[in-house]
Parts: structure tokens; C-alpha cells; sequence
């Protein structure tokens, strides 16, 4: 069982580290920006995550879903949303609950992602982005990449990234805004 966790960790590190090096590398400029659905690749990651959410007894599922289409690159996108709900089941206690939501606000396109976790001191949001920072030390299989990764495919897609309290979870609040 050791064995197979060991295996399932150093897995999911390299795989962390290949997506942080191509974020460096911009290797992703190379796909051409086309238009499509935000909310249809936020359900697509909640698809490919629901099964950890299960394992965790999490409630997992789309709050907000309005079509909203935008002129990008669609695997960086996808990146981040799947790393930011990767991130919040990690943090999320048992039996919690995690919000995803994409929505149009003035004349940007958003994706929030909130969570009923303990959340994160306001004080170390600056951290929080930096390679291998790791908060709470908790022991769920993580490296510390999920949100370096987040930051830069959010920066390099011109977009804006900040973190809040969930009014309605407690938890942890992400926002992820690109204009449109």
C-alpha cells in the first residue's frame, strides 16, 4: 500500500512539474486562441474530479453556469480550473462542500472556485503562489505546484488572479477574471 501511494505521489509531481514547465517554457503559445465555452471546460474538470470528491464524501458541483465564451487558449484554461478544484478538494475536509462558478461581470469572464476548508490567512495569499509552499500541513498527496501553475497560466493569458473568504462556504474563495 506504501508502495502504491509512493508511486501515486511521485506521479503526480512529475505530472505537476511538466505543466509548471511548460507555463515557464511558454510552450502553450504555440496553440492557436480560439473561442469556446468557459463553463464547458469547468464541467469537464469537475467530471475528471468528481471521483476524489466521492472518495471524500465532498459536494462537489457547479453553482453558477452561464455560457460564457472567450478568445484564449483552452488547454491553459482548462489548467487552471482543474488545478484550482485539484487544490480545493485537497483542502477541503470530509463531508465539505466546493463551489465552482462561471459567470460574466462587467466586461470580464469569471470562474470562482470556494470551498468550506479552513481556508487561508489573508497574510499568506502572497505565498501561497510561490513553487512548493504548502499551507496547514496537511497530508493529502500534493507538491506545492497547483497554484504556481494556476498563477502563471493566469498571468500569461493576461488575466487576474486573487483570493477572499467564501461568504456563503467559510473557506477559501478563488477568482480567476479574464477580460472579454
Amino acid at each position: 500500500m506504501k508502495l502504491s501511494h509512493g508511486l501515486a505521489r511521485i506521479q503526480h509531481l512529475v505530472s505537476q512539474l511538466l505543466s509548471l514547465a511548460k507555463q515557464d517554457a511558454f510552450v502553450l503559445n504555440k496553440e492557436h486562441e480560439r473561442y469556446f465555452l468557459i463553463n464547458e471546460v469547468a464541467v469537464q474538470c469537475v467530471e475528471q474530479l468528481i471521483h476524489l470528491a466521492i472518495e471524500k464524501e465532498i459536494d462537489l458541483g457547479m453553482e453558477r453556469q452561464e455560457d460564457v465564451k472567450i478568445l484564449s487558449q483552452e488547454s491553459a484554461v482548462h489548467s487552471i480550473i482543474y488545478n484550482l478544484i485539484d487544490n480545493a478538494i485537497k483542502y477541503t475536509p470530509t463531508q465539505g462542500i466546493i463551489n465552482v462558478s462561471v459567470f460574466t461581470q462587467e466586461n470580464y469572464a469569471v470562474i470562482q472556485v470556494e470551498d468550506s476548508g479552513p481556508g487561508i490567512d489573508p497574510k499568506l495569499h502572497e505565498h501561497i503562489l510561490k513553487r512548493f509552499y504548502r499551507v496547514h500541513h496537511h497530508q493529502e498527496m500534493g507538491s506545492g505546484l497547483g497554484l504556481s501553475i494556476v498563477d502563471k497560466a493566469v498571468e500569461r493569458l493576461q488575466g487576474k488572479l486573487s483570493f477572499g473568504t467564501s461568504a456563503s462556504l467559510g473557506g477559501l474563495q478563488v477568482t480567476v477574471e479574464f477580460p472579454i
